[in-house]
């Protein structure tokens, strides 16, 4: 359990234990959000779920040619991925039905984030509901992720959603979409 510190990222959530792996989830999410971090779930099994910083892993340059020249290159392009190992793990007692957490390893090699919204597991967890269906049905009905963005920034001026986090929520949803018509059939 050795990484390197720092002092300004917040500690690992306490082990404890859990009724469902939803409320253990939420709860460690929410540990993370007061202390500077967010979780992502790395792995997850019927009996185990291992949940990492998401600052984890280290930057895929795939498909971005090495050969382009910088003026080209587009700016602020960059990953937050630093190669943090700190992770929980949630297993489930087959006797009580319960979840223990487990840490894994309890030290970031980052400082903690500013604002919980630098995270987007935290700003969507953050969106009202009735916004991700506006958002679904947009998505739905062919509209670009453009003019979702656009439509929310005009109707819902609170919701701190980046292109990125727009097109994820509508790829989730025809995803789902697409399961649901298959177990229908």
């Amino acid at each position: 359990m050795s990484s390197t510190t720092s002092d300004d990222c917040g500690p690992a959530p306490a082990e404890a234990i859990y009724p469902d792996l939803t409320t253990a989830f939420t709860a460690i999410q929410e540990h993370a959000k007061a202390n500077g971090y967010a979780f992502y779930r790395h792995d997850r099994k019927p009996n185990r779920a291992v949940f990492r910083c998401d600052r984890a892993g280290k930057y895929d340059s795939k498909g971005k040619n090495p050969n382009t020249d910088p003026s080209k290159q587009r700016s602020s392009s960059g990953s937050k991925k630093c190669g943090c190992k700190m992770g929980v793990e949630l297993r489930l007692d087959h006797i009580s039905g319960n979840w223990s957490l487990k840490v894994l390893e309890a030290t970031h090699n980052h400082p903690r984030s500013a604002d919980p919204k630098v995270h987007p597991a935290h700003r969507i967890a953050a969106l009202a509901p009735h916004i991700h269906t506006v958002i679904c049905a947009l998505g739905r009905a062919g509209l670009s992720t453009r003019q979702i963005v656009s439509t929310l920034q005009k109707e819902f001026p609170e919701a701190l959603l980046t292109p990125k986090d727009v097109s994820n929520i509508v790829q989730k949803a025809k995803l789902k979409d697409r399961e649901d018509k298959k177990t229908s059939t």
